[in-house]
């Protein structure tokens, strides 16, 4: 994400809305310290995700919405934490 556009980063970046369970080996060879635009357009690029549809439902797993894979793709930080946490609220308001 780009700190300079974020007005939360520096609060967020560590948050749980900002975290999600990797392998070791996905998070620290082909994520590292990429923007979120270029690790996601690289996974479609490698064919590790056939389609669109099937990165959708590969973030629905880890409670990341289409319009929060959407911030994702133009690195927009502060959407993104937004529309995770309302896609966790709704998630567990299922749970009650």
């Amino acid at each position: 994400m780009n700190p300079a556009t974020s007005r939360e980063f520096a609060e967020r970046r560590d948050c749980i809305l900002n975290r999600t369970l990797l392998l070791d080996e996905t998070n620290k060879n082909k994520i590292g310290n990429k923007r979120p635009s270029v690790y996601l357009r690289q996974m479609v690029e490698s064919g590790a995700v056939d389609s669109r549809e099937e990165m959708e439902e590969l973030m629905r797993a880890h409670f990341i919405s289409r319009a929060g894979l959407d911030c994702l793709f133009r690195d927009d930080f502060d959407g993104f934490i937004a529309e995770r946490e309302k896609t966790l609220k709704e998630y567990m308001l299922t749970m009650v």
